[in-house]
């Protein structure tokens, strides 16, 4: 017998899309709701992570822990180490939400995420000038308005790469 030479090509994959995405078409969209959730979870967790992180204080070595630990953790230890803590509480409620939504792997997509956006999301926050903070500061802005109102516009750039980096 001949020998089965196997193809790819962009023209195949839409055809196959075309043709087969309809039947795929629930399990194709809440993949994309679970990674978009996700991602949003992961970058919200970057930021309270990488905002403190920022500054050369304590606060570098338990966050660059914290990523390390993430990055480390293989995606299955990850998996049975959520399912059992959402297994501890014996709530009918908590029982239907963990079972029957999102919310699992989502929060395993989280976990597996975050390192990477902490990562992108840091060295954004590292280029927001110093001077711009302190005036922000100076105008009697706290930390958090400084922030939301200072820091995250002007990184806007990295914030959209954490995302994708996240959503992917």
């Amino acid at each position: 017998g001949g020998q089965c030479v196997r193809t790819w090509s962009v023209a195949t994959a839409c055809h196959n899309l075309a043709n087969n995405g309809c039947d795929r078409r629930s399990e194709l969209s809440w993949s994309i709701v679970t990674s978009g959730v996700a991602a949003s979870a992961a970058l919200v967790c970057a930021i309270a992570i990488a905002w403190p992180a920022r500054r050369r204080s304590w606060w570098q070595w338990p966050a660059l822990f914290i990523v390390a630990l993430c990055l480390a953790a293989p995606g299955p230890l990850i998996g049975l180490s959520l399912r059992w803590l959402f297994d501890l509480v014996d709530w009918p409620p908590w029982n239907f939400l963990v079972d029957n939504s999102i919310l699992a792997p989502a929060t395993a997509l989280t976990f597996r995420a975050a390192p990477l956006c902490v990562l992108v999301v840091y060295l954004g926050l590292r280029s927001v000038p110093g001077e711009t903070l302190e005036a922000a500061a100076l105008e009697g802005a706290g930390s958090i308005r400084q922030l939301l109102w200072v820091a995250l516009p002007q990184c806007r750039s990295a914030l959209l790469c954490a995302w994708l980096v996240a959503f992917a």
